[in-house]
């Protein structure tokens, strides 16, 4: 499950059928994530951001995100990095250097994995 977590891979949009590169989230069943064109209806249609999260994942991490990954001198800011063991908590890049973990219920940045989880949401560690 880790390597479907971690992985972008083509999927297809949930809503409108088209292909897409992505990462898996649990809340989608496998092979299926969500396109640009679709963000704005899907978010219209969830009626409020953490429906919207839970449903589709984190923009930037789950879906939105660049099809090839860049060369370690062009890390880009955002950058996915890895996911926790449960899928609960993404690592994303927030510059060359440096990255934060974040919770992939809220989108909270400066999560836990391991022990606190978020304090946003109160999203629980998922021992990484």
């Amino acid at each position: 499950m880790d390597d479907i977590l971690s992985t972008p891979r083509r999927l297809r949009c949930t809503r409108c059928g088209t292909d897409v590169i992505g990462r898996q989230w649990h809340g989608q069943d496998i092979g299926w994530g969500l396109c640009v064109s679709c963000i704005d209806p899907c978010k219209q249609h969830e009626g409020n951001e953490e429906a919207f999260r839970g449903c589709h994942g984190v923009q930037g991490v789950h879906f939105d995100i660049l099809p090839t990954a860049p060369s370690a001198n062009d890390v880009c800011e955002r950058e996915w990095l890895e996911d926790s063991r449960n899928g609960r908590f993404s690592r994303v890049a927030v510059g060359l250097e440096d990255s934060t973990w974040v919770c992939n219920s809220c989108g909270e940045d400066g999560a836990d994995p391991w022990e606190q989880g978020c304090e946003q949401c109160g999203e629980e560690g998922d021992a990484y």
